[in-house]
């Protein structure tokens, strides 16, 4: 299968912005703010058929670990990486 993997982004401000990334039929928002998301979730829930499964764990072969009250995240790819050499 072939996908573009796209990227959109809106608002620049520290607690008002939002990044939507869509890769095939996978996609995650990254936001500080709880009350953008809600508002994303229903604009694209009217546009498209799509399920919301919650935090997410797993993206395109890569392990999010996230803390939202200490307000981090951690990317790793040791899945992705042990695929490569094994």
């Amino acid at each position: 299968m072939e996908a573009n993997p796209i990227i959109y982004s809106q608002g620049h401000d520290n607690d008002n912005f939002v990044i939507l990334a869509i890769y095939a039929d996978d996609g995650i928002a990254v936001t500080p703010n709880l009350v953008i998301v809600a508002k994303l979730q229903t604009f694209l829930e009217k546009e498209f058929e799509m399920t919301y499964e919650g935090n997410i764990y797993f993206l395109v072969g890569l392990q999010i670990i996230h803390n939202q009250i200490n307000k981090w995240l951690f990317i790793l790819q040791d899945n992705y990486l042990n695929g490569v050499l094994h």
